[in-house]
């Protein structure tokens, strides 16, 4: 069966059409239908993962209970509690803003993925059965042969068979805002040298070509960015060490909340004098007020 893993290592643009043929066990006249069917079973449609959208609320209790968040809100409202409203509103109303920024830029970043989702092409001109005909974009596989003309979008990852003016535009892929040039693949020398492949989500801009489906779905490079903003985050080494950061100082944050009653149960306790920078005891009912 066909495996375009092992073209995914080096890049295919790198590869001679007989190459990527013999990789995908194809051949240049393009697939039969019992063929495309078989490769759809195995590869999945061409298609990205659906955008993961958490409820407005779960995500805010989501960042609520981190230990930090916990413990920002609990000094707030034991300074409100305490008589110090001012200061217990200005903590809460920070870490109000605090989730609601980070809340937001999760739900553009889904809006993003569902965008780039959005925009590849609806239908794919492609050659089956020995004859060029239109198919939904999600039944091309790897293997295929693709007709592309000017105002195309391309629907897979795919190799330049032949090319008449091709030029195509990869902004949404690199930020490149100028067209790009195309040509035949004869087998680049060049690593980084990508003018013989064009890629899912790119827009053909003017000519046209023929071209062989290496990639496709997730396994394109648009697949694997719509796919990365789509799944769930794996938590930053930043956002770890923040979360182990909060875990170490609840206990400590609690003692030191808690030890003030306990001391003065006991008839003396432990404050703070703020002129002085010095711990001194004070006898109740002083030290409690």
């Amino acid at each position: 069966m066909a495996d375009p893993s092992k073209l995914a290592e080096n890049g295919f643009w790198k590869s001679t059409p007989r190459e990527i043929c013999a990789t995908l066990h194809c051949g240049l006249q393009g697939l039969s239908t019992g063929e495309a069917r078989q490769r759809l079973d195995q590869y999945g449609p061409n298609s990205d993962a659906p955008a993961r959208a958490d409820s407005l609320l779960r995500a805010v209790f989501r960042r609520l209970l981190e230990p930090l968040s916990l413990i920002l809100l609990a000094a707030g409202i034991v300074s409100m509690l305490t008589g110090d409203e001012i200061g217990g509103s200005i903590i809460v109303l920070i870490l109000t803003l605090s989730i609601g920024l980070d809340t937001v830029q999760e739900g553009h970043a889904v809006r993003s993925a569902e965008i780039l989702r959005r925009s590849v092409a609806l239908k794919a001109e492609v050659k089956r059965d020995g004859v060029f005909r239109q198919i939904e974009v999600e039944e091309v596989v790897p293997g295929d042969l693709l007709r592309v003309r000017a105002g195309d979008i391309i629907p897979a990852d795919a190799l330049i068979l032949e090319c008449t003016a091709l030029t195509t535009g990869e902004a949404a892929l690199t930020g490149e805002p100028y067209p790009v040039p195309k040509h035949p693949a004869t087998g680049a020398t060049d690593p980084d040298d990508t003018s013989s492949a064009v890629f899912r989500g790119s827009v053909a801009q003017t000519g046209e070509a023929i071209v062989i489906a290496v990639k496709t779905g997730r396994a394109t490079v648009f697949g694997a960015a719509a796919s990365a903003l789509a799944q769930a985050q794996e938590p930053s080494p930043f956002e770890r060490d923040l979360r182990e950061f909060g875990l170490v100082i609840s206990p400590l944050a609690s003692w030191l909340w808690c030890s003030p009653s306990a001391s003065c149960s006991a008839g003396r306790c432990w404050i703070r004098c703020c002129s002085r920078w010095r711990w001194q005891w004070v006898s109740p009912p002083n030290c409690c007020r």
